[in-house]
């Protein structure tokens, strides 16, 4: 929940114009479970953290959903967080390449974030298993998956 907040709160850091409003923080706050967010692990964990989007055909598309995981790394995320954009489908990188990547790098624990507008089909059954799929290379790192706030 509050990687979505940072997320929105870094749009405008990024010259990006959001769409919507951003949601009340007292709703936006309700059912938050610090296990999954990456504030919860402290600053020696290194946590990589994969926002996934749906992909695009459309390379600008692609490209905006890059451009907002950048300025969340930028202005969000801590010192030992390693931030991955991911596309469920049709652009890269992939779920597994973002994942691979992470583990590069050293991460200990990925969290997943499904960037969608609801728990549909592709958050209740695709995005979870890509990252099973990807998580299972590599058996001695834990992954985590938020539920999609929009």
């Amino acid at each position: 929940m509050q990687l979505l907040l940072a997320l929105l709160a870094a749009v405008p850091a990024a010259g990006l114009v959001p769409i919507g409003a951003p949601p009340r923080r007292t709703s936006a706050l309700a059912g938050f479970d610090p296990r999954i967010s990456p504030h919860a692990y402290g600053s020696k964990t290194k946590v990589g953290v994969i926002i996934v989007d749906h992909g695009s055909r459309r390379e600008e598309s692609n490209k905006r959903h890059e451009s907002l995981c950048r300025a969340y790394a930028s202005t969000r995320a801590r010192p030992n967080w390693i931030v991955r954009p991911a596309h469920m489908e049709l652009a890269q990188p992939s779920i597994a390449d973002a994942f691979d990547d992470c583990v590069r790098e050293g991460c200990e624990l990925v969290v997943c974030h499904p960037l969608f507008l609801g728990p549909g089909r592709h958050v209740v059954e695709d995005v979870p298993a890509l990252l099973e799929e990807a998580n299972a290379r590599h058996p001695n790192v834990r992954s985590l998956m938020t539920e999609p706030r929009v």
